[in-house]
């Protein structure tokens, strides 16, 4: 089965009080965009954002499953999957349908701040390969937005220095990535819960491109 609607990279940081993620809003058809409204972190219960990368279709449908577990666990008065949880399940649900030759064409990035834990980002790819990290980026990211999160991230790191963080790797992204995009969102979970931030642009200064001079007269 091919992938249609696709994202693109997923970029999250862990500061002193929580998690960022951030991600633009555009979905491909192909090399053809789609549509640049559309937002790929999601909050699941009340301390967990999931980022994904990937085929929208095949997210859904995970969705739909974290969003009936949590509706089970409502029902039997049960406490719902933690951060880490929802990390081990979207990573099982990977492999073994990679196993059954039916792959979910989904790289994830699961952020949270459990009340009493630190911070917490796990990293899904679509094997179904998990671990943890301080910062990531999937897709074309990992090639593009890693090396400027390697450079500036730092334990302890403030908000507003993750943030700056954030947006630098959105713009290099923007810049050399032809699927990504200029608008996005910024998306955090703390220990009091989850925000969604509004549809943001990036301010891009194409300028001192290198061949914004070098067309043939």
């Amino acid at each position: 089965m091919a992938s249609f609607l696709t994202g693109g990279t997923v970029v999250a940081v862990a500061h002193e009080d929580g998690v960022l993620m951030a991600a633009d809003t555009v979905l491909n058809y192909g090399s053809t965009r789609r549509t640049d409204n559309y937002e790929r972190i999601i909050p699941v219960g009340t301390h967990t954002l999931i980022g994904f990368t990937g085929d929208e279709a095949d997210f859904k449908d995970s969705l739909y499953t974290l969003k009936s577990m949590h509706r089970e666990a409502r029902c039997h008065g049960t406490p719902p999957p933690s951060t880490r949880e929802i990390h081990g399940f979207l990573a099982t649900r990977n492999y073994s349908s990679r196993l059954e030759m039916d792959p979910i064409y989904n790289g994830y990035i699961i952020g949270g701040c459990e009340p009493g834990e630190s911070p917490y980002i796990g990293v899904v790819d679509v094997r179904g390969t998990q671990f943890t990290a301080s910062f990531f980026a999937t897709g074309m990211g990992r090639h593009y937005a890693l090396p400027v999160l390697r450079e500036g991230w730092k334990p302890g790191i403030s908000k507003d220095e993750a943030v700056a963080l954030l947006l630098e790797s959105l713009k290099t992204l923007a810049f050399n990535d032809a699927a990504a995009g200029s608008s996005f969102i910024i998306c955090e979970a703390t220990s009091d819960g989850t925000h969604i931030g509004p549809v943001q642009t990036l301010d891009l200064d194409w300028s001192s491109a290198a061949y914004k001079d070098s067309a043939v007269n």
